[in-house]
């Protein structure tokens, strides 16, 4: 659950709680907002200029970290940069900065956002959260240039032979290196953090939307699938172009489910019926291609099923199109089965790859059940709800471009 209001009435004695609730409700949102626009990115502003050869300005701007802090600069930040030899490589670099005042009894009672502007010698690690705005390279008497922080290394080309006057070419003493196209520039080697995944609280949507879902399918039984709903965004990385992503992850699912309660007699109709927890963990290795459309994905690894309650399990390959990461119970549950199983055997978790508007990707867990589906199985959802949670870990190793107008200006 996330804060939303307050619920305000003549002679409320308003408390810290409540002020807390609101302000949580209100960062909440924009953190959301944020997460939408894009972290770990300078959204305006944030030029990077050289002033003379001992010194770059930072222009005012506004970014957000990784964490959804947002990082202002209000006004036009002079940093001195010391002199450089040849083959240095400088880093400008932009990180969250809390800035507090208005102290009271001892405390600081107001907060604000600013950003902090460095120069380093070397590039921040993957671990930090901090923005590469520009590197900064040697340049003879004017000190240094100011460079991109990501770049495309495009191959030099051989030049043509010079014809002589005759109009006869030169024999050539050497076999020249064929030229890689410039359409096919060699590309910067990212690799980038893992994800944690962890999506509680289902219930609310296993219970009356997947309800909802198998009878509407019994209204209709050519609809297929009966059920799938993305339960949670991950926001991955964002300041490249993603071109190839090469990931690896692990998924656990799992079900605690009520057996169905028979026909209540007077020696049983107080006995309540015996939970049964199910559990499926997924280890697959997965591909992406990025290309105009969405982006091509699949996955293969291996998944271990089985009823914990009972310890009984067993180990199935999986392959999957479509997503990087996919954790399924599998099979088909009989029509003698009864309902806790038959739902269990139609549920499945899975992870895919998205784009965010041609700047760094996301991923987004999707929960389905595809299953039979009958009269008891949908009394079953709505009065005895399993609870289900999917939770793991998304790596990868991405191959990546850099952002046209990224580093140097904003």
């Amino acid at each position: 659950m996330q804060p939303r209001n307050i619920q305000v009435f003549d002679g409320l004695r308003i408390t810290t709680d409540h002020i807390d609730h609101l302000q949580g409700s209100i960062h909440s949102a924009i953190g959301d907002v944020r997460d939408i626009l894009g972290l770990g990115r300078v959204h305006r502003g944030c030029a990077v200029i050289a002033l003379d050869a001992g010194a770059i300005q930072v222009g005012p701007g506004l970014a957000f970290d990784r964490q959804r802090r947002r990082i202002v600069i209000d006004e036009p930040a002079r940093i001195a940069v010391s002199p450089m030899a040849a083959g240095d490589v400088r880093y400008v670099c932009l990180s969250y900065d809390e800035v507090a005042d208005g102290e009271v009894q001892g405390q600081p009672t107001r907060v604000w956002d600013s950003g902090l502007v460095e120069v380093r010698p070397s590039a921040p690690s993957v671990s930090e959260d901090v923005i590469v705005l520009a590197r900064l390279m040697p340049a003879g008497d004017a000190g240094f240039e100011v460079r991109p922080p990501f770049e495309e290394i495009v191959p030099e080309t051989v030049p043509p032979p010079i014809a002589a006057a005759d109009g006869t070419m030169p024999a050539s003493t050497e076999t020249p290196t064929p030229a890689s196209p410039p359409s096919s520039p060699q590309l910067p080697s990212a690799v980038l953090a893992v994800s944690p995944i962890d999506v509680a609280g289902l219930d609310a949507i296993v219970g009356p939307k997947l309800a909802s879902a198998v009878r509407a399918r019994l209204a209709a039984p050519d609809t297929t699938p009966v059920f799938r709903e993305r339960v949670a965004t991950i926001e991955a990385h964002a300041g490249v172009t993603i071109t190839v992503l090469a990931t690896h992850g692990t998924l656990t699912l799992e079900c605690v489910s009520a057996a169905e309660t028979p026909i209540p007699v007077a020696d049983t109709a107080n006995v309540a019926p015996t939970n049964t927890r199910w559990r499926a963990e997924s280890a697959m290795q997965g591909h992406v291609v990025f290309g105009q459309a969405d982006p091509t994905q699949c996955a293969a690894g291996t998944s271990i099923i089985g009823d914990w309650s009972s310890g009984a399990s067993h180990v199935a390959p999986v392959m999957s199109v479509g997503d990087v990461l996919r954790c399924a119970f599998g099979g088909n549950a009989t029509a003698e089965s009864p309902s806790a199983e038959q739902f269990v055997h139609g549920l499945a978790a899975s992870v895919c790859i998205v784009p965010r508007n041609g700047d760094g990707f996301g991923a987004d867990v999707w929960l389905e059940w595809n299953g039979d589906v009958n009269e008891a199985l949908a009394k079953w959802l709505e009065s005895a709800p399993p609870q289900v949670s999917c939770r793991g870990t998304l790596g990868w190793v991405a191959t990546a471009a850099a952002v046209a107008g990224q580093g140097a200006g904003g």
